[in-house]
């Protein structure tokens, strides 16, 4: 963003605070159509309009209905477990898979920021999709470095450390996933395609035994790393309960 672009978006947001503007999508494209004259004299028209058309988008088009109306339901707090189903999207393009994606952040985020005292584990499953997003990577920068503070625990899923590359189309990206992976001080390192081995060295940084036992590691058992200094091999078995949960050979033969 330029500075300018930043300034529209602060004064936008005074403006909210000061009822001059209603606080949802279609009022802040509303309030951009016309926009005060001490709007334009601080940013220019070049950024309002820039604000204007990007927002613009949100309300007409196929993102239309996304984000332009209260939201439809909420999270419940006291809710043992929350579960949000995205499959709907898995034919969206990238645009609204990360607006949406964005959305059910900020839900959670607030849910964390609530101060119930509740301790909430957060799951994110294909890591890789979230992360390769710059602004989604920040946010869940963020979440790990106040999970102290916002009692949390962050489980971040990649298939594949192959997937690293692409998400990270920059290196200022690339640098947030990478601070990401060393501050999580637990990692499960299961069976890697030997493409990934030497992402898994760059990222991971593991000793000569560590690196030998994740080259031969057998199915269903993976290296537990707890911090720097100790690490363990872990044989993974689900109970029958779980494989029939879980076991989905049947569909995947036809």
């Amino acid at each position: 963003f330029s500075a300018e672009l930043k300034s529209c978006i602060d004064a936008i947001a005074q403006a909210m605070e000061d009822d001059a503007c209603r606080p949802s999508v279609p009022g802040v494209v509303e309030y951009l159509t016309n926009p005060p004259g001490e709007l334009v004299t601080l940013v220019g028209q070049a950024a309002i309009h820039s604000a204007f058309l990007g927002l613009r988008r949100l309300t007409t088009g196929p993102l239309a209905g996304m984000v332009d109306a209260e939201t439809s339901d909420v999270l419940d707090s006291e809710s043992p477990m929350i579960c949000i189903d995205t499959s709907l999207l898995l034919g969206a393009d990238a645009e609204t898979k990360d607006i949406a994606r964005m959305c059910s952040q900020a839900w959670v985020d607030a849910l964390l920021q609530c101060g119930d005292g509740r301790f909430r584990i957060v799951l994110n499953e294909e890591a890789w999709a979230a992360l390769r997003n710059k602004y989604s990577a920040q946010a869940i920068d963020e979440r790990l470095r106040m999970q102290g503070h916002w009692q949390c625990c962050s489980w971040l899923v990649f298939h594949e450390l192959n997937d690293v590359d692409q998400m990270a189309s920059d290196l200022q990206h690339k640098e947030i996933v990478r601070g990401i992976i060393s501050k999580s001080p637990i990692k499960g390192i299961f069976p890697q395609n030997p493409a990934a081995l030497a992402l898994f060295v760059d990222f991971v940084q593991p000793n000569a035994s560590e690196l030998a036992i994740v080259k031969n590691l057998k199915p269903h058992h993976g290296l537990w790393r707890l911090g720097e200094e100790y690490s363990a091999v872990v044989h993974v078995e689900a109970t029958p309960e779980q494989f029939e949960l879980f076991d989905n050979s049947a569909s995947r033969a036809g």
